[in-house]
């Protein structure tokens, strides 16, 4: 089911799905972006971002250079993304469910 899918690192968005979700705290292992980077340099054609409430700090270290399409849920940053994206050669490609945005070069 969908509601087995959600996860998170963020109070807020704990709070926002309690209310239907029962969550259970459990320890993984992460990678800092610097560290993912080293093992894997890219270049990249896509990048999906969606790890709730974090994407607008997560999106800014990304290396966009070579990058095609990002689709990147952007919690409340919406604008603050756009022109980041903009600002890259980015155009906004869709943005159609209300919580991504879909950006192509």
């Amino acid at each position: 089911s969908a509601a087995a899918a959600v996860s998170s690192t963020s109070v807020e968005s704990v709070a926002q799905w309690s209310p239907t979700i029962k969550f259970s705290e459990i320890t993984v292992m992460g990678i800092s972006i610097p560290d993912l980077l080293a093992v894997f340099p890219g270049p990249y054609d896509f990048i999906n971002l969606d790890v709730e409430k974090t994407n607008w700090e997560l999106l800014q270290l990304l290396p966009l250079a070579g990058v095609k399409l990002v689709c990147v849920e952007y919690d409340a940053m919406k604008v603050e993304m756009m022109e980041f994206f903009f600002a890259r050669g980015f155009h906004r490609v869709v943005c159609e469910n209300g919580c991504n945005l879909i950006m192509g070069v």
